[in-house]
């Protein structure tokens, strides 16, 4: 592995620590029989976002499919370019 593959690795496992610290956040609310779901923002970890205020009882929680598909997105990027880096290079 050369020099700038480790630096890829590197950003690559920073990327994927922030978006561990600050995950995406979903409201979930109950509207007489229907349950609705909305997408909130992203917060820190240990201080999700406040519950929205609603007649309605309504709870928050991690927006799970969202932050696999950021964990998804940032393996891609970081293989992609640990393996383009690591193509030898004619001279």
């Amino acid at each position: 592995m050369n020099t700038l593959q480790k630096i890829v690795v590197v950003f690559g496992l920073a990327g994927i620590a922030l978006a561990s610290l600050f995950p995406p956040w979903a409201v979930h609310c109950e509207a007489r029989a229907d349950m609705v779901t909305r997408k909130v923002t992203y917060a820190f970890l240990f201080d999700p976002p406040p519950i929205i205020q609603s007649p309605f009882y309504c709870q928050i929680s991690l927006d799970l499919p969202s932050l696999l598909t950021v964990y998804v997105m940032i393996i891609a990027i970081t293989t992609g370019l640990a393996l383009l880096f690591g193509l030898k290079r004619s001279p």
